[in-house]
């Protein structure tokens, strides 16, 4: 079955019938100006037209047309069962047409047939035709199969066809046509798409806290942005599986509403609590573990101090990134070590660890012998990355849902 568009309203169809043998059947549909099919304007065999015009385009007089019609009729009507066939799509009927979109681009839908006559159809084709409302062209979207039809009979037929390439939401007006034969048009609704449903990936979020009287340093960011590509390749060599991080460009800068002074005591609880300008801060959260990197140096002995980790978050102070980047680390109460930078990556994968739910090494806090000194985390991070995770440590981290 074959479509020809005959302007803006008329849709010009070949109609075939399956039972019917040789007698394939032409017809002009019109569409109306609402887009509905409205009827066949006009019929004709596929054989006059060969007959009036030749395969090959070569015109037969006329007289000579009219006898091998009359004698392909004669011949026709010995043959009871073709006989039967030759008209037998003008008795079918298409009504109660519904249809929705369904699936994304899928339309679904059902109609019914009908038979006037009681003519016995094993099989019969038809196509959907599809138009937006109010101005879109005409497009058969599908070729449909009706199965077997009883005399007098109807059936309900169930589609599912896709929508035509390139739709976009609005309202469709649809109809089913069936050997010249077309339901009325029902109105379908093309919804516009949803959103992709996108699953959160646990990753963790390393930020650079910066207080009023601090400057953004790009040294001090590019060390904690390597810092974390480290560590997580480090995590993955241990176990083949790592943590996530959460934006390409790594690190995420926060500018704190007070001077640094006023971290130095209580630190902990005041970064907590002002950090939240930037990012929702949380412990234990199901989403971020967060490493948070603040240019505040901690005053001596007072309570609160930064430098540690645990519950799903890591807070390390200055002291951590001037290592980073080689400068000179000077304590909280102003002793200077000098230590590599590697000494400072392994420290944030400790503190990492204790985030991510490990704790230290069984007898290591109680100062037994057995304890595992080499060990991240206990004394290894100062080696590291000559250093290693435990057993029973890969088995919590490989548990938990931030590393894949």
């Amino acid at each position: 079955m074959t479509y020809y568009d005959r302007g803006a309203d008329i849709l010009y169809v070949e109609l075939s019938d399956a039972d019917a043998v040789g007698n394939t059947e032409h017809g002009l549909i019109d569409i109306g100006e609402d887009g509905e099919p409205v009827g066949v304007v006009g019929r004709r065999h596929r054989s006059w037209d060969r007959l009036m015009t030749g395969r090959h385009g070569l015109l037969l007089p006329r007289a000579l047309a009219v006898l091998l019609l009359a004698c392909a009729g004669w011949l026709v009507a010995l043959d009871g069962a073709r006989a039967v066939t030759t008209h037998r799509s003008a008795t079918w009927r298409v009504s109660s047409l519904t249809a929705r979109p369904s699936q994304g681009s899928r339309l679904t839908g059902s109609f019914v047939v009908k038979n006037a006559t009681g003519t016995r159809v094993r099989r019969a084709e038809g196509f959907v035709v599809w138009r937006r409302v109010p101005n879109g062209a005409l497009v058969r979207i599908a070729r449909l199969h009706v199965p077997a039809l009883a005399s007098r009979a109807a059936k309900r037929v169930a589609f599912h066809v896709l929508q035509p390439a390139g739709s976009v939401p609005g309202l469709y007006r649809l109809s089913v046509c069936l050997a010249g034969r077309c339901s009325r048009s029902v109105t379908v609704v093309v919804p516009a798409p949803a959103p992709p449903v996108v699953v959160p990936v646990p990753s963790v979020r390393f930020l650079y806290l910066i207080p009023t009287d601090r400057t953004y340093r790009q040294d001090y960011a590019d060390a904690i942005g390597t810092t974390a590509v480290s560590i997580r390749a480090w995590y993955y060599g241990q176990m083949g599986r790592t943590y996530s991080l959460f934006t390409d460009t790594v690190v995420e800068p926060c500018f704190l509403p007070n001077a640094s002074a006023y971290y130095a005591s209580d630190s902990w609880s005041k970064i907590m609590a002002d950090v939240q300008r930037c990012a929702n801060v949380t412990n234990n959260s199901q989403r971020f573990v967060w490493v948070l990197y603040a240019d505040v140096v901690h005053a001596c002995n007072a309570p609160g101090r930064l430098g540690a980790g645990g519950g799903g978050v890591v807070m390390l102070p200055r002291q951590d990134m001037d290592g980073l980047v080689g400068a000179p680390y000077f304590d909280d109460c102003g002793i200077r070590y000098t230590l590599p930078p590697s000494r400072y990556v392994g420290g944030a994968a400790h503190e990492l660890g204790h985030a991510l739910g490990l704790s230290h090494p069984p007898g290591c806090d109680a100062g037994l012998s057995t304890c595992d000194t080499h060990a991240l985390m206990w004394a290894g991070y100062a080696d590291y990355p000559n250093t290693y995770l435990r057993a029973d440590e890969e088995r919590i981290l490989l548990a938990s849902p931030f590393i894949r």
